[in-house]
């Protein structure tokens, strides 16, 4: 394992197997940690939105790696614009992510990927946010600019409205210049820009919130844009 909060060497991040089975390889190491009452090996993928957390998570299940995809099971990706459907009940959630935690192989990786309280209409089970302050951690990193991009063909199929709706509700927390030109942006057709606004937001949201995660960092990656 590779802590590299103490050195200037990142890892250039492919979604081949290849790369994806030395990354599986190399954190098989880690730490067992109490998670929902179980003893396991959690391996917390952690960066700013945009950063290909998810893409990440989804390769390392095609490799054959164990997962736990919240975004899955919350029917939502975790912001304002992540609605994927009809979401479930708190209480069907919450049970679906508890089961895959006592079923989970204790003596493997458990990749997943950070989350705050809420995805959606659904909260993070209290165990699973209590051990996610002390799991170990795989950060993603990529420029900003590229970030947008990844979001503007990530969200490529969203409607007019969607976005709308989607800046209606955080609206408060924007605030009303910034609602004001990212809603301008929109009306214009001049969906980057209003993207580079949003991100702006969540970047300045999140940061303090991934900062105070306390687990040993195992890898800090450079994320590819091919992710």
């Amino acid at each position: 394992m590779v802590d590299l909060r103490e050195s200037s060497r990142a890892v250039r991040l492919s979604s081949s197997g290849g790369f994806l089975s030395v990354l599986a390889r190399s954190v098989r190491g880690a730490p067992t940690i109490p998670v929902a009452g179980r003893a396991l090996r959690p391996v917390l993928l952690t960066g700013l939105t945009g950063s290909g957390k998810t893409g990440l998570l989804h390769g390392l299940r095609r490799a054959g790696e164990q997962v736990l995809d919240l975004e899955k099971l919350a029917a939502h990706r975790g912001s304002a614009f992540g609605a994927a459907g009809p979401q479930p009940t708190h209480r069907d959630f919450t049970r679906a992510v508890l089961t895959r935690l006592s079923a989970a192989d204790p003596d493997r990786p458990l990749w997943m990927e950070y989350k705050g309280g809420y995805l959606g209409s659904v909260g993070l089970p209290a165990e699973l946010s209590r051990a996610f302050a002390v799991m170990p951690l795989v950060r993603v990193e990529r420029p900003s600019a590229s970030r947008a991009a990844a979001i503007l063909a990530g969200y490529a199929a969203l409607p007019a409205a969607g976005w709308l709706a989607g800046v209606a509700r955080i609206e408060t927390r924007l605030g009303g210049a910034r609602t004001a030109a990212v809603r301008t942006a929109l009306g214009r057709g001049e969906l980057r820009t209003a993207i580079e606004l949003l991100l702006d937001y969540y970047d300045r949201t999140y940061a303090p919130h991934l900062a105070a995660l306390g687990g040993p960092v195992l890898h800090q990656l450079a994320s590819a844009t091919d992710l």
